[in-house]
């Protein structure tokens, strides 16, 4: 008889002769193979006894274990409030190493809750605590953590830094869990740059060592995010690794990740248009999310079912789910459901009734992007407030002579939250103006169409629709370049280069270098070098382009040529700026001003001249690696 079945069977005839450190020893053997149920009820007996005998120690240890059991069942709220009821607890008995561990538990808490502003916060105390306490073993995971909430947070430079402090620990350390962890991180980051080579390398590489550990929920998590990476490349290769998962997924239950397995291999099969196969992972998915309770969830599940039905001409089914979802008025993304209620009346060819409802959707939409973006503002404006304060607050305490370099790096900040603040108005104006404008040049066209049912209205919708997709992707680009920290790395120009023109087969364009060259700089680089050629296109008028690339020093120089009509001299020193427009195809002038951010937070500069007899020069200034 094994430890556990003798545990098992003591528990079984008679449950009083159980003490504290036993339920507290079949708690890890039930955790250990995921029966979290079995472990939670250990946990609470344990937990009841320790607070019947006053033993302080034990009552610690079970608010502690309770709260992980809730956190590994993606109960993170539950988790959190386990954690707290700990704290004092641990404070009690000057249990410092567990007093810095909680604070890192209820920082990732927050983190999986969506509070990241708070997440930092507390796992900033928590590596500081833990530096003075010298525990190594606890830093590097709490640093893999902060990585991941400032990758949430979209400041992947800092989320860089703290994933290889964490990797550097756990290699010196050699934590072969933790070095798969910080891996498979680090790779998850680079997926979020689109950086899917080294993305796949890294997520491969934390899968071998899982494997060879044997870490079942690891190796799950691995090749779920290798779905993720070939998802849009590969859908065959995705749906291969997703399967996988979802077999340890089932093996070792987990009801959150299993959804997200399912969810992701029923969008799959959407997309390969096997709907049957769709329908029957998304009622799945459905199942298991009524079952937690999880609203958001389900509003997705119906929306995924009902679009499926649809899909599959089932619009009886459809209409029954879309019925259902109509409820969720209280959640975010309430809105999409019009959009599928828009595709439901297009397949019933009731027209009118799909209008109506991509009215309704693009209204809920509009409304929820000007509510996100005017709470961003005032985010910001309050930073920048409280930032001012805190630093105005610290100058009077400056001796004199540190006084005038604190006032300029005041001034410094204020200017950049300030110009942050602008930025974020200006993509508020544009979207409640151009795309506005466009959604009024559809709306005008189909309802022109539906009364004279002439066909050449119809074919100014997609022209419409082309043009606010650009559009969001500028603005998608100038909320990238306008954020304080940056990921740079070193990128071969030519290959960039080569990239962007393969896409102008109608250019004649012309890459003039004597051998390969690279620089300082990021995935923007590649949009650099598209909106140049798509300025001297669209307004120029260009039909020759010419890049010259040369080095000088610790430089290197890129003369972009375009023998077109050329830029006006009253334009020459406006034509960086934000929101300015020329020209008869002029929409608002996000392109250059693209071009100028980005060369700017690499470091470099970019300006322009007259090109003889005509067109225009723009020269780009990088640092060489």
């Amino acid at each position: 008889m094994n430890r556990l079945e003798e545990l098992e069977s003591k528990l079984a005839s008679s449950e009083k002769d159980i003490g504290i450190d036993e339920f507290l020893e079949l708690n890890d053997f039930y955790a250990n193979v995921f029966n979290f149920k079995k472990a939670l009820d250990c946990l609470l007996k344990a937990q009841n006894l320790a607070q019947k005998s006053n033993n302080e120690i034990k009552e610690a240890e079970c608010s502690w274990k309770i709260g992980l059991n809730y956190w590994r069942q993606n109960d993170f709220k539950l988790a959190q409030d386990y954690f707290l009821k700990a704290i004092p607890l641990y404070k009690k008995v000057d249990d410092r190493i567990m007093l810095a561990r909680l604070k890192m538990a209820v920082g990732v808490t927050h983190l999986n809750l969506g509070d990241f502003g708070q997440a930092i916060e507390l796992l900033r105390k928590a590596i500081y605590l833990m530096t003075r306490l010298r525990v190594k073993q606890y830093m590097r995971t709490a640093y893999n953590w902060l990585g991941i909430a400032y990758s949430g947070i979209q400041e992947y430079q800092k989320a860089m830094k703290y994933y290889l402090k964490g990797l550097a620990l756990q290699e010196e350390t050699e934590n072969q869990k933790g070095i798969a962890n910080a891996k498979n991180s680090i790779g998850l980051l680079h997926l979020e740059l689109d950086n899917r080579n080294e993305a796949a390398k890294l997520i491969k590489e934390s899968l071998i060592i899982r494997e060879e550990l044997d870490d079942k929920e690891g190796i799950a998590d691995s090749l779920s995010n290798l779905g993720m990476i070939y998802h849009l490349t590969d859908p065959h290769k995705a749906l291969e690794f997703y399967n996988r998962s979802l077999d340890i997924r089932h093996e070792i239950g987990g009801a959150s990740k299993l959804a997200n397995t399912l969810n992701n291999i029923g969008n799959i099969q959407f997309d390969l248009k096997n709907y049957a196969e769709a329908i029957k992972s998304h009622k799945e998915v459905l199942k298991i999310r009524e079952e937690t309770g999880n609203r958001c969830g389900i509003l997705n599940s119906l929306q995924n079912l009902a679009l499926s039905y649809i899909r599959s001409n089932d619009l009886e089914k459809a209409k029954e789910l879309l019925d259902k979802a109509i409820e969720f008025k209280d959640i975010k993304s309430y809105y999409k459901i019009y959009e599928i209620i828009t595709e439901y009346y297009k397949a019933k060819k009731d027209f009118q009734k799909a209008l109506e409802s991509f009215e309704k959707f693009t209204e809920l939409k509009q409304k929820m992007v000007s509510e996100e973006t005017s709470a961003k503002i005032i985010e910001i404006q309050t930073k920048y407030d409280l930032e001012k304060h805190q630093r105005e607050n610290r100058i009077s305490q400056l001796k004199n002579i540190e006084l005038q370099d604190a006032l300029d790096t005041i001034k410094d900040k204020n200017e950049m939250l300030k110009k942050q603040s602008e930025h974020l108005q200006l993509i508020s104006r544009i979207l409640r103006h151009d795309i506005t404008n466009n959604l009024s040049v559809i709306y005008s066209a189909m309802r022109l169409y539906n009364k004279e049912k002439n066909p050449d209205y119809i074919q100014e919708i997609p022209v419409q629709v082309e043009k606010s997709f650009e559009l969001i992707k500028k603005l998608s680009k100038v909320a990238y370049l306008v954020r304080q920290e940056h990921f740079n790395e070193d990128i071969n120009i030519i290959n960039a280069l080569k990239k962007v023109t393969s896409t102008y087969r109608n250019i004649n364009i012309e890459i003039e270098s004597d051998n390969e060259v690279f620089v300082h700089a990021d995935f923007m680089l590649e949009s650099v070098f598209d909106n140049l050629i798509s300025n001297a296109v669209k307004h120029g008028k260009a039909e020759k382009i010419k890049f010259v690339i040369k080095s000088e020093n610790d430089d290197v120089i890129i003369d972009v040529i375009d023998f077109g009509k050329g830029i006006p001299n009253t334009f020459k020193d406006k034509v960086f700026d934000e929101s300015f427009m020329y020209g008869a195809s002029g929409n608002t002038g996000l392109g250059l001003f693209i071009v100028k951010k980005a060369v700017e937070n690499y470091g470099g500069s970019v300006s322009l001249r007259d090109n003889s007899p005509q067109g225009t020069i723009f020269t780009l200034k990088l640092k060489k690696v």
